[in-house]
């Protein structure tokens, strides 16, 4: 019987049944394909890194890294791996949710949040209590369960009613790569591949993180590392820009007066060592 999400997790609380089946954390094989099939559970999944693709009721589907794929019962499903892209890590788990011995479930044939690394963090725990006999296990599962289909419908709603954006975990790290990297030439597409997006799906959620193209922020980021190079070094203003990438000294300006608001050379005059 399919429900809104608030009679569904009340229905959690009150009279479901539920079932814990098969689970873990896993990475696949390089040549993984899930066959078009479908199963009287729920399927849920969290990607840890990379992605897969595929299609639940003829709907075509993209999950990357960070995402949680719940899946409803009785849903025709098939996933697979694309060309070139690498193996992806999965938690995953089914449960059967049952009131009078039927299946409950949400209206939508499934639901896909990205940037889900909050409901991720309690898949974990779900998994590494599943196969526990410890007292009080079944009660903590059911918790747990009912904890991350809330998480679930809400950040789902956020991101319906705001949009989404990087992590800040994704933030810091592409900004650690620009830093072990300032001198070299990162371009979008490189940013996109170090948190193992695609390009375009990157792109999107970096305009709303940093309010920049991804081309611009890499140009922001390079200036800025160049400007202190400038203060704390005796090379000429030619040799920096060079250093960072810069075969035209008048584009460096250019660029560095854009950032900085001033040229390269007062810049340096006004902080540089006295």
């Amino acid at each position: 019987m399919a429900q809104k999400p608030e009679a569904f997790i009340d229905s959690m609380f009150r009279d479901a049944a539920v079932q814990f089946h098969q689970g873990g954390e896993l990475t696949v094989a390089p040549d993984w394909a899930a066959p078009l099939l479908s199963f009287p559970l729920h399927l849920l999944y969290f990607v840890t890194e990379h992605g897969f693709v595929g299609r639940i009721n003829d709907q075509p589907i993209r999950v990357e890294a960070g995402s949680l794929l719940w899946v409803m019962p009785n849903m025709m499903r098939q996933f697979w791996i694309e060309p070139g892209r690498p193996p992806f890590g999965v938690r995953y788990f089914r449960v059967g949710v049952d009131v009078e011995d039927k299946p409950l479930r949400l209206a939508e044939d499934f639901l896909l949040v990205e940037d889900a690394w909050e409901a991720g963090q309690i898949m974990q725990q779900i998994v590494n209590e599943m196969p526990s006999n410890l007292p009080l296990g079944q009660a903590r599962l059911r918790s747990l369960l009912i904890l991350l289909f809330t998480s679930a419908v809400r950040l789902r709603d956020r991101k319906l009613e705001g949009g989404h954006s990087l992590s800040r975990s994704q933030r810091l790290k592409l900004t650690k790569l620009v830093r072990d990297h300032a001198t070299g030439r990162l371009t979008p597409a490189d940013l996109a591949a170090e948190l193992d997006l695609s390009p375009d799906y990157f792109a999107r959620l970096f305009r709303k993180s940093f309010d920049l193209s991804p081309r611009a922020w890499l140009v922001d980021q390079r200036i800025r590392h160049a400007s202190a190079a400038l203060v704390n070094s005796n090379r000429s203003i030619s040799q920096i820009a060079l250093d960072y990438g810069y075969e035209d000294v008048f584009l460096f300006s250019r660029q560095f007066k854009q950032v900085m608001k001033t040229n390269p050379l007062n810049y340096r005059r006004l902080n540089g060592p006295v």
